[in-house]
């Protein structure tokens, strides 16, 4: 029976470089006692790294102000106003990602060349999906629709999510950590070439032997 061939699935955008994209978005969280928290992360699309969040009552006034505090913590974390590579930050088109936001990244003396540019447009056609997709999997798979107390909690599990993300393994790390990719390692898709036909070989070995195969072809 003629079955149609799967679609290939569409890789998403891949940095060529550490920090060299930066993806910013924010999301709302309900607690208990501390009522509704708005957080905002930033996340390296090279290493998959959350690199830092920050989290505010959503019933303070609330503007661009609050973004800008979150790049420069992160600017100041990592370092990187000393990259000597341009920066780009992106995020969606959000009113809070512009203002205070956009007259920092203006205002930056440092040697990189830093951006900000907005997903699905001319200058960046992606979505900004791969930091969605971390809110997605922290609100679902990591706290799996678990009603948090107050903020602190909120802090808490922000944390101790964070920390889970940059020991994880991906596919498109080879073998490596987002944490192992912030200390300096490079991903090498040859890694595990040896290993791989070295199995291969004992594989095929152990299949001739079988069940007391003795026929030289077998």
């Amino acid at each position: 029976m003629f079955r149609k061939p799967k679609a290939k699935k569409k890789l998403g955008f891949r940095a060529t470089s550490i920090f060299e994209y930066l993806h910013i978005d924010t999301t709302f969280l309900p607690t208990l006692a501390s009522g509704v928290q708005k957080i905002a992360m930033v996340k390296d699309n090279f290493s998959k790294a959350p690199l830092h969040f920050i989290r505010v009552d959503a019933s303070q006034n609330i503007n661009s102000n609050f973004i800008k505090q979150l790049l420069q913590q992160t600017f100041d974390k990592y370092k990187l106003y000393d990259r000597s590579h341009a920066i780009q930050i992106v995020s969606d088109g959000g009113s809070e990602n512009k203002g205070e936001v956009l007259q920092w990244v203006d205002s930056i003396k440092a040697p990189p060349c830093v951006k900000k540019i907005t997903a699905k447009t001319d200058l960046f056609p992606q979505s900004n999906s791969m930091i969605e997709g971390s809110f997605h999997l922290f609100k679902h798979n990591f706290l799996k629709g678990e009603l948090l107390y107050d903020a602190d909690t909120c802090d808490k599990k922000l944390n101790e999510f964070t920390e889970h993300c940059l020991h994880r393994y991906f596919g498109e790390l080879h073998g490596l950590t987002p944490q192992q990719i912030l200390d300096g390692e490079m991903p090498d898709k040859h890694k595990f070439k040896l290993q791989i036909q070295n199995a291969k070989t004992e594989r095929l070995q152990t299949n001739k032997t079988f069940n007391g195969c003795t026929l030289p072809n077998c």
